[in-house]
């Protein structure tokens, strides 16, 4: 029996070959894409003793699905958020919590705090500003003496002082790497995290 010339072949044949194709092709781009986000580790704390913790936010900047109602709404009706800066004042709870959606990393400060572990602070944010990292820091009415967001985790340190300006630090390192502290290595992550199309900072209004 005669073979079959490839314009003799079945049309049906060709296009289970070609859709077989396409879904080999979906499925590699599926696997890339989902080993690139596992590639992104969860940010750490350095040493356990500080009293800081991190875990993973249920919708990206809170667990309460009342306040992720009220961030989508503001998200559809206004969506400004303050600029990047250091704040001695509460900012505007629902724009200064909806800025660490927006690729920035933004911690907020017990009432009251001061000392060495807020200086820390100020300092992280010049290192932010000097390199464009939208780092924003204020104040807010809170139990912790420090709280950052950023990319959908929670840092909380119970204290406020210089070992939890340290961790805070090394948490907005691992999203931005120029802002780990130089005089302190246990805040220089060992793979940053890049995030692409980050907004540039601008002079707050404090």
């Amino acid at each position: 029996m005669d073979e079959l010339d490839d314009d003799d072949r079945p049309a049906g044949g060709r296009r289970t070959a070609v859709i077989l194709v396409a879904a080999l092709v979906i499925a590699l781009i599926a696997g890339l894409a989902t080993w690139g986000l596992a590639g992104e580790q969860a940010p750490t704390v350095a040493d356990g003793a500080s009293g800081c913790e991190v875990r993973a936010l249920a919708y990206t900047v809170t667990d309460d699905p009342e306040e992720f109602a009220i961030q989508k709404r503001f998200e559809s009706e206004d969506n400004t958020v303050p600029a990047p800066g250091f704040y001695d004042r509460i900012l505007e709870p629902v724009a200064a919590l909806h800025a660490a959606a927006h690729a920035y990393v933004v911690v907020f400060v017990r009432p009251g705090a001061r000392g060495d572990g807020v200086d820390r602070l100020r300092a992280l944010e010049e290192r932010a500003a000097a390199t464009k990292a939208p780092v924003i820091v204020s104040q807010r009415e809170q139990v912790p003496g420090f709280v950052a967001l950023a990319r959908g985790y929670e840092l909380s340190c119970a204290d406020d002082g210089a070992a939890q300006a340290a961790e805070v630090a090394r948490f907005a390192a691992q999203l931005y790497g120029s802002v780990a502290d130089p005089a302190d290595p246990s805040t220089t992550p060992p793979a940053p995290v890049a995030v692409p199309n980050a907004p540039s900072p601008a002079d707050p209004a404090s």
